[in-house]
């Protein structure tokens, strides 16, 4: 079953085309590597694929169903960048709290901890005083929360020391065969041990 499709995707914001007949598919299960150079369009396709917004043209569909339209859906979705998406002034704990609220994740405490202890993430500490690698596994914790089928991860080592990012790349390896999983990225290393890598330029793609 495809995942995640793209058909003949335009973007545009006022006179700028962001990307530009974008097609491509992703099947179940798939450990895909989006590449491309900043302003490549990367993030709008994740942002569009996630539902976070709508195509100008073009049909897009995640698990045979329109991310942007269907709440549902988005519950199957797990998306984090290299924007944290986080409340400074909350805990750890309590941003995953939230965050697991909103989607009704059954069992919510234990799937909390569980995250912490693969990830190593203070508990009871406010997001504010973290570092950026600490956030960003935060971040990446919030977009697990859910347990998602598709997880969509934009620049999410952007900034990190070497250590942080093989400790995210580890565990993207742990839990690639129960997922399909996104990963876009500048950095052709993060990609090379994908199932497969799209390439992204000027707004196309260039090859799937």
């Amino acid at each position: 079953m495809k995942a995640l499709e793209f058909i003949s995707v335009t973007k545009k914001y006022g006179d700028n085309i962001a990307i530009r007949d974008v097609s491509f598919e992703i099947f179940e299960g798939e450990f895909v590597g989006l590449i491309g150079e900043n302003a490549a369009g990367k993030t709008t396709i994740a942002k569009i694929a996630s539902g976070q917004t709508k195509p100008s043209s073009g049909k897009v569909f995640v698990f045979n169903a329109i991310p942007h339209k269907d709440f549902e859906i988005k519950r199957r979705i797990g998306f984090a960048s290299h924007n944290s998406f986080l409340y400074p002034e909350l805990t750890a704990y309590e941003n995953l709290e939230f965050y697991g609220k909103l989607y009704s994740v059954k069992n919510l405490n234990e799937r909390i901890e569980e995250l912490f202890d693969f990830l190593s993430i203070r508990r009871d500490e406010r997001v504010k005083n973290f570092s950026r690698g600490f956030k960003q596994r935060v971040a990446i914790a919030r977009a697990l929360i859910n347990n998602p089928d598709l997880l969509i991860l934009d620049e999410v080592t952007t900034g990190l020391d070497q250590k942080i990012r093989e400790l995210i790349l580890d565990y993207l390896e742990e839990i690639r065969r129960n997922k399909t999983i996104v990963f876009i990225t500048h950095h052709f290393d993060e990609i090379k041990d994908c199932d497969r890598i799209i390439e992204v330029r000027g707004g196309k793609i260039l090859n799937v």
